[in-house]
């Protein structure tokens, strides 16, 4: 039984999306030339892959795509622990608008992990942060999960935002990947 009118709860659902993204460009700024490149190169590729896929996904991520439409009507779903109230809630807002729209909302957690990744690898060192983005968006499954909606990216993106804490002695950002990793996988 839904208790929130479902426009109000759509525009409250499509907060943590753009908090994300606001965070990967965030993080973005402090890149240098070089991973800012494989960035934009990875939203080309991604924003293309998401939207000329085919409408209709197969098993988990279709069943996901599913459930996150049916948050809106019970959301009690945002919390559902197979879904992941981790994964949930970054993309149930976008899921209401659409496939497409949450194939773009994956992109953004995508490449948040990107931006993390080599914010990290920088800071701990990494003589080519730039290389370590590409080598994570060369992943076939990273590459697959960053336009579906399936939990795994979430994940992925949270661990890189807790290992970039890390490195920069950011505890804030420690926090915040640490505890979106404890809901999300």
């Amino acid at each position: 039984m839904r208790t929130v009118p479902a426009p109000v709860l759509v525009a409250l659902l499509l907060v943590p999306p753009l908090g994300l993204a606001a965070l990967a460009a965030w993080l973005a700024l402090r890149l240098g030339p070089a991973e800012r490149a494989v960035l934009g190169l990875a939203a080309a590729i991604l924003l293309a892959l998401a939207l000329a896929s085919p409408v209709a996904p197969v098993h988990d991520p279709w069943t996901h795509f599913l459930h996150l439409r049916a948050a809106l009507d019970e959301p009690r779903r945002l919390l559902d622990p197979w879904d992941r109230p981790g994964f949930t809630l970054v993309a149930a807002g976008p899921a209401a608008l659409g496939i497409h729209a949450a194939r773009v909302a994956a992109v953004a957690t995508a490449l948040l992990a990107l931006a993390a990744t080599a914010r990290a690898a920088g800071a701990l060192g990494a003589g080519r942060p730039w290389l370590a983005a590409l080598l994570l968006l060369a992943q076939p499954d990273f590459l697959g999960e960053a336009t579906s909606t399936m939990t795994e990216l979430p994940f992925a993106a949270a661990l890189a935002l807790a290992v970039v804490g890390v490195a920069e002695d950011r505890p804030w950002l420690t926090a915040a990947g640490l505890g979106w990793l404890g809901v999300t996988r």
